[in-house]
């Protein structure tokens, strides 16, 4: 345990697990989840970061063209390598 002293006197306590637990969230909130493979029909590859595959989705609907197909390639939360084709579309 901690004890830090106020400007009033008062001693408070603080857990340990508490600032391990903050500085978790702190650590999620600041890390990208997942890294997404991106191959296009001419064959050039880029690597993305991202939170979500919706929102991965989203940015590959403003970065290509319309009706452009794309392979996506990455490993979930059960670690499990997936590989999916995504045909962009224009998003009004």
């Amino acid at each position: 345990m901690f004890f830090v002293h106020s400007q009033i006197g008062t001693i408070l306590f603080i857990e340990v697990k508490t600032i391990c637990n903050y500085f978790y969230v702190w650590y999620l909130c600041n890390t990208m989840r997942y890294t997404y493979l991106i191959k296009d029909q001419q064959g050039n590859q880029e690597t993305i970061k991202g939170m979500s595959f919706k929102k991965l989705l989203k940015q590959l609907n403003n970065k290509y063209d319309p009706d452009t197909i794309l392979q996506v390639k990455y490993v979930n939360k059960k670690s499990h390598e997936l590989l999916k084709y995504i045909k962009t579309k224009k998003v009004e």
